[in-house]
């Protein structure tokens, strides 16, 4: 890296930030402090940047706070959720105009660019990003894109997964003696009795649950000298649930109770109030989530009080809601996956509850062809696998669950809760009582919030850039591995795997001859490559399509190479070639198969 500043990025679902690695005199050598990226309506400074971009009628793009006071008035000149369809869909079309969601991502990073260089006083070229876990090739290889295009180098270790960087910050300044940090201020900052002791080796597990994903991680940290060594052994799969899905499920249950003592009929509504409604309903959530969390008060437990008067012609919407009832709301994202549940019987369409938005509104910007959750905030999960060692997966048709981040991690780490000496929990959601309830139970054991929770992702980006630039943080950071298992789709539905979920990065594998073409396909052979458990090859996901094609037509016994290779960013590059002539190859071509391109429109689906 260069001598320009440490700087870390969280590109986050719904707000995005950016840090750097501030000087400290004290052993850690630097502390991650947050550069201010956006104002409010008075002009004070803002840490938090919203990940929305707003399209006005002059063309003028509006990015942030401003995009998000627009929200509830032009949906449909708004892109929500980008980073979820970043490298899923080439382009998103927002009030008849086609953009390529890269170029839109690009513009993000540029504002942070921007923010950064101002406040640093020098350009930056160098920064850490962090990535869910368990984000594709395809979607990593469009997220360097988007940052080359904004003006960043793109090198070996420019992504980093967001657990991983979570425990980077709650490690950051812990050493392997006995005694607790020293207390200090600063976004990495473990306040008083928040402490592991890493004296012996400890195995730890982290969830972080963030705006759109929740992603897990199982790590060995061991003594490294007076510092820590971390020696990851699983990530979890790709897990579309986060505080989106709870707004929207607290907006249902509100908006249920409304329409049923006020005779309320959204669908009878013009479009423009019923939007301007359910956008209320949504901001009416996130304020009941927030005063939720906050701590009691003098041992009282804090109660969210929602008083919204003539919300429908005469009607009032007059709410108290406590913690319990809040839990009840959201209990089908926190379904256990050790429990069997029924497979959700509301199908999408007219009337189903979309991630993020209550029916009738699915949320600008989500691709019609993704399921999202149903009326009861759930996705259907993979079945389970038999397992020697750790877990079983979710039962089959069980709701998609925050909590199968962390099981699926556990699980593939080939653990059982009780050998986990301690289980950490970062993102907002973090602080929300009914996910750390949750957690308790399932792990059978207190959870450790990490420090500053919400800046966590970002502080662990900056830890881990200022490692690459040569800094001594006192903590050897762990290497990367694969969250999945990449392969091939054969014949007969089968997945042959080349790179399995675990692998330490970088990687490289050759299967010679292990593929036999059958007989008949001519000159033109394409080779799906896909990742997921090979246990399931029903439920992997497409990655690229590998194409070759042979100067004349081939024998029925002719055999293929496959050399496979994933890099520390985890962008994967597949190649093939004839074993009677070498000569004769292609490189697989990464591509985002869109059913269709996504309208920014928080219309219901039909």
């Amino acid at each position: 890296m260069s001598d320009s500043p440490s700087l870390g990025i969280d590109f986050g679902t719904t707000t995005s930030l950016v840090a750097f690695a501030r000087p400290v005199t004290d052993p850690r050598g630097v502390e991650p402090s947050l550069v201010p990226v956006d104002h409010d309506e008075s002009g004070a400074p803002l840490d938090a940047l919203p990940s929305l971009l707003y399209f006005p009628s002059t063309r003028k793009l509006v990015i942030g706070e401003a995009a998000r006071e627009q929200l509830g008035l032009r949906p449909d000149r708004v892109v929500r959720r980008l980073k979820q369809l970043l490298g899923r869909f080439p382009r998103v079309a927002v009030a008849g105009r086609a953009y390529t969601t890269t170029d839109l991502a690009a513009a993000v990073f540029r504002r942070l660019k921007r923010a950064a260089d101002a406040h640093l006083g020098v350009r930056v070229r160098d920064a850490v990003v962090t990535v869910p876990a368990s984000f594709d090739a395809t979607r990593r290889r469009a997220l360097l894109d988007a940052l080359a295009a904004a003006g960043f180098a793109v090198r070996a270790n420019t992504l980093l997964d967001e657990p991983v960087a979570a425990l980077a910050a709650y490690l950051h300044g812990r050493t392997s003696r006995r005694l607790p940090p020293p207390a200090r201020v600063g976004l990495a900052s473990p306040p008083a009795g928040n402490g592991i002791d890493f004296s012996a080796e400890r195995t730890v597990l982290l969830l972080d649950v963030g705006g759109g994903t929740s992603d897990a991680c199982v790590a060995r940290v061991r003594p490294d000298g007076d510092g820590l060594a971390v020696e990851l052994l699983a990530l979890s799969r790709f897990t579309p649930v986060g505080g989106d899905d709870f707004d929207a499920c607290v907006a249902r249950g509100l908006i249920d109770r409304f329409a049923e003592r006020s005779g309320l009929d959204l669908d009878a509504m013009p479009k423009g109030d019923r939007l301007l409604f359910q956008h209320r309903m949504i901001l009416t959530a996130e304020r009941a989530k927030r005063d939720l969390s906050s701590p009691p008060a003098d041992g009282v437990e804090p109660v969210a009080h929602i008083r919204q008067m003539f919300l429908h012609g005469t009607h009032h919407l007059l709410e108290t809601i406590d913690r319990a009832r809040y839990a009840e709301l959201v209990a089908g994202l926190l379904a256990d996956p050790r429990v069997e549940v029924p497979s959700p019987a509301v199908a999408a369409g007219p009337g189903a509850v979309h991630a993020g938005v209550p029916p009738s509104a699915p949320e600008a910007g989500t691709p019609t062809s993704e399921p999202r959750a149903s009326a009861r905030g759930c996705l259907p999960a993979p079945e389970p696998r038999a397992s020697a060692s750790g877990p079983p997966s979710p039962h089959p048709g069980a709701p998609l669950s925050v909590l199968d981040a962390p099981w699926d991690a556990l699980r593939k780490a080939g653990l059982q809760p009780s050998d986990l000496d301690a289980v950490l929990l970062a993102g907002g959601m973090a602080l929300v009582p009914a996910v750390v309830d949750a957690v308790r139970a399932l792990f059978d054991r207190e959870p450790i919030v990490v420090p500053s929770p919400l800046t966590a992702i970002v502080a662990g980006a900056v830890v881990q850039a200022f490692t690459l630039a040569g800094g001594r943080p006192g903590l050897r950071p762990a290497a990367a591995i694969a969250a999945e298992s990449i392969g091939v789709r054969t014949a007969g539905g089968g997945f042959r795997r080349l790179i399995g979920a675990g692998t330490p990065l970088p990687a490289r594998v050759v299967e010679r001859g292990a593929f036999a073409l059958p007989h008949g396909w001519g000159r033109y052979v394409r080779i799906p490559i896909a990742e997921g458990d090979e246990a399931r090859p029903d439920r992997c996901r497409s990655l690229a399509t590998l194409a070759l094609r042979f100067p004349r037509r081939l024998p029925a016994d002719s055999r293929v190479t496959l050399e496979a290779s994933l890099d520390e960013n985890k962008v994967l590059s597949v190649r093939g070639f004839l074993d009677a002539d070498p000569s004769i190859s292609a490189e697989a071509r990464l591509s985002i198969e869109a059913e269709e391109e996504p309208q920014m429109n928080t219309d219901e689906h039909r």
